[in-house]
């Protein structure tokens, strides 16, 4: 696939998942809000343009719009 996408771990979103509502349902932490964070990875494909920025001095942000 030519698009650029994000690759996530889903088996271990899965297993978390299973493990939050087992705990859930034996009392543990049911009022308790948690925040996962897991590590994803950007896989980089056909949709992806390699960009070269141009220096840009300050004066082409003075505000003046004469062009």
């Amino acid at each position: 696939s030519p698009l650029t996408a994000v690759r996530q771990p889903k088996e271990l979103m899965g297993e978390i998942a299973v493990k939050m509502l087992i705990d859930a349902m034996n009392g543990e932490n049911a009022t308790e809000k948690q925040r996962i964070i897991l590590k994803s990875q950007l896989v980089k494909r056909a949709s992806v343009k390699n960009f070269n920025p141009v220096p840009v001095s300050a004066n082409s942000f003075s505000g003046n719009s004469n062009h």
